[in-house]
């Protein structure tokens, strides 16, 4: 325990004193900040303007899916323009076709067609989803004969609201807390690797040592203490002459 005590003692004395250590320490949680936010950032950003062709046979969602800043819905008439001669042309203008079947029933569950050469994005698939599950709420509770206003206040929430007067700085004592336990996590992971460098740097340099002062270990090399080797041409135990 006492070596382990000098090597913590050394490895803080040689490298935590020093700025490099501090500067490290700095670094590590802003770098795994980066790390973990910015791909999030550069795909909400980084999203391509997509247009699809919505092909609607049953005539429900006609009208009612909402343009967003990342998708444009072009709405095809069906009685005008064959869902085979749109296959074959959509290229030019949208990146897919949305199909709704004529037999769709809003109170099953139904599948609905993307045709694209493309790979339809999460997102953009998620964004088109929620819209077509809003629009199948707002008729079923129609079918329901329930109002969007009654439903609205049975989906009122309630909320805790906290005085500003008792608030005080307490929110931001609480973030200040997570970011120096974080902070002392940082600290503790960084030191105690130099640390286990060190204990790992001085066993393999007293193995060196052991083995150019040609000492071998007793009872094999699994441990024991050393024992020195014999020397060629030393004392040893003579045969008496009989």
């Amino acid at each position: 325990m006492n070596k382990i005590f000098l090597i913590i003692k050394r490895e803080y004395l040689t490298r935590v004193r020093k700025r490099i250590f501090v500067v490290t320490t700095l670094l590590a949680p802003l770098s795994l900040a980066v790390v973990t936010f910015l791909p999030a950032y550069l795909i909400s950003h980084s999203m391509e303007e997509e247009k699809i062709a919505l092909y609607d046979e049953s005539g429900i969602f006609s009208g009612k899916l909402e343009n967003t800043p990342s998708i444009i819905f072009g709405h095809i008439n069906p009685n005008n323009v064959p869902y085979d001669s749109l296959k074959a042309h959509y290229a030019e203008h949208f990146k897919g076709i949305l199909r709704i079947p004529a037999n769709f029933d809003i109170n099953a569950a139904t599948d609905v067609e993307f045709y694209s050469a493309d790979q339809l994005g999460v997102i953009t698939q998620s964004d088109i989803t929620d819209q077509m599950n809003e629009v199948l709420r707002k008729m079923r509770l129609e079918q329901a004969n329930i109002s969007p206003e009654v439903m609205e206040k049975l989906n009122t929430p309630v909320h805790i609201v906290q005085p500003e007067l008792t608030l005080g700085n307490a929110e931001t004592s609480t973030w200040l807390g997570y970011g120096m336990g974080f902070m002392i996590y940082i600290v503790l992971l960084i030191y105690g690797t130099m640390v286990m460098r060190g204990v790992i740097r001085r066993a393999v340099f007293q193995a060196l040592r052991r083995a150019l002062a040609g000492e071998v270990p007793r009872g094999g090399p699994g441990g024991g203490r050393a024992a020195p080797c014999a020397r060629r041409g030393g004392a040893g135990v003579r045969r008496g002459r009989g």
